[in-house]
């Protein structure tokens, strides 16, 4: 407890004392508050989402550089010892575009560019939500230039309550 004698002249001294006794008593009531919100927060336990398998699908049209990442994702996936699959790679997609050599060119001088795409497939399996939102902004952050990744996830939930509410009563 806090007091305010001898520190202050006599006619500060009720005001030093009032407003300690406030403070006191703000303190004591801050403190049930706090307890409130342990035990609510106890009470209302949020479970952590369980997903069956992530699939990751890698494009990119250098190849050497697509097959570094997998690698270096595979390399994190050994290292957290997080389940993976074997890395398959889908045939490349092929997009050709022929235009005039020049604006004003004529009809018969034309130029061909094509463009490869390089897709790998993987698939990361059994993760909880906050290993899983680690590894894919860990793997994210170090993706190299040229490269694009698509992350589909699959998630393991119960049944919702009204199914199963049904389903016990037809049993009975």
């Amino acid at each position: 407890m806090l007091s305010a004698v001898g520190v202050f002249p006599r006619c500060y001294r009720n005001l030093v004392q009032s407003s300690i006794k406030m403070f006191n008593q703000n303190n004591l009531k801050n403190f049930g508050i706090v307890r409130n919100l342990a035990t609510e927060s106890a009470n209302n336990v949020n479970h952590d989402k369980l997903f069956k398998r992530i699939d990751l699908e890698l494009r990119g049209h250098d190849p050497e550089v697509l097959s570094s990442y997998t690698t270096f994702v595979s390399n994190v996936c050994d290292h957290l010892d997080i389940e993976k699959s074997q890395v398959t790679e889908l045939p490349h997609l092929r997009w050709l575009l022929t235009t005039l050599r020049d604006k004003f060119a004529k009809k018969k001088y034309k130029v061909q560019y094509e463009v490869r795409t390089y897709i790998k497939m993987m698939h990361v399996k059994y993760l909880t939500g906050s290993t899983a939102s680690t590894f894919l902004e860990y793997i994210e952050r170090n993706i190299p230039e040229g490269v694009a990744m698509k992350v589909t996830y699959t998630e393991i939930s119960s049944l919702p309550k009204t199914i199963t509410s049904s389903s016990s009563q037809s049993l009975q």
